[in-house]
């Protein structure tokens, strides 16, 4: 006769994790825990545990826990800090993923968070900010990005939209000046002259350039995303 069960032991997880191996669904390991192992549980229960399973791969009673902080040595803090020397912009997501790659060891990512703080790295949510140009759009700068993990730091950017876009001013100020400062008559004074530009070029007038959006965005907002104008 079949035994019923409110918690799932070691070995009923172990016998549940291997019929789910050979493909078999809730209900058909429910069937099969009664009738070859005089185990009865419900489904929701088995479920429960496949999730918990998936996500961490433990089978035993503690399997709901995440690994234990104290596992954390200083080898694991050396090479976390080694990985964010390398790439700052490295998430708690992806370090706790190349730690369990690596050392076989399981963290939650808030837990990552308190090691980032404790060993001096703050996070900082930078995002960049693009226009729609193709080069910027296509597939291998996408994949160069994502190698980067960078393809998540990326703003949207609407259809049209220069006013949003600081380095646009600069643009329309570099191509002003040859024709205003320089005699264009060959293809080396063109380059001489924007040369010049670029060499001119200071830290105030990128300042005024990007202080130029705070004028903008409220115009543009009010005109449901259109051209300010300006």
């Amino acid at each position: 006769m079949a035994v019923q069960v409110t918690r799932l032991s070691s070995s009923v997880r172990s016998i549940i994790v291997n019929l789910h191996k050979e493909k078999l669904s809730s209900v058909q390991i429910q069937r099969e825990l009664e009738r070859r192992h005089q185990t009865k549980t419900t489904r929701q229960s088995i479920r429960l545990f496949l999730i918990r399973y998936k996500k961490n791969g433990l089978i035993g009673q503690n399997s709901k826990r995440i690994i234990s902080k104290k596992r954390v040595l200083d080898i694991h803090r050396q090479a976390i800090n080694l990985w964010l020397t390398e790439n700052s912009e490295f998430t708690s997501k992806g370090l706790c993923e190349k730690l369990k790659d690596i050392f076989q060891l399981q963290v939650t990512t808030s837990y990552m968070c308190k090691l980032r703080k404790q060993l001096g790295w703050t996070t900082i949510r930078i995002q960049l900010y693009q226009d729609n140009d193709s080069k910027h759009k296509s597939k291998s700068t996408k994949q160069w990005m994502s190698n980067k993990n960078m393809l998540d730091n990326v703003m949207k950017t609407p259809a049209s939209s220069p006013d949003l876009n600081p380095i646009e001013n600069l643009w329309s100020t570099l191509k002003q000046y040859p024709q205003s400062k320089v005699k264009l008559k060959t293809k080396e004074t063109l380059i001489s002259g924007i040369r010049q530009f670029w060499e001119a070029l200071t830290v105030e007038q990128c300042i005024k350039y990007i202080d130029h959006i705070h004028k903008v965005i409220p115009v543009v907002i009010l005109n449901d995303g259109a051209s300010s104008g300006y």
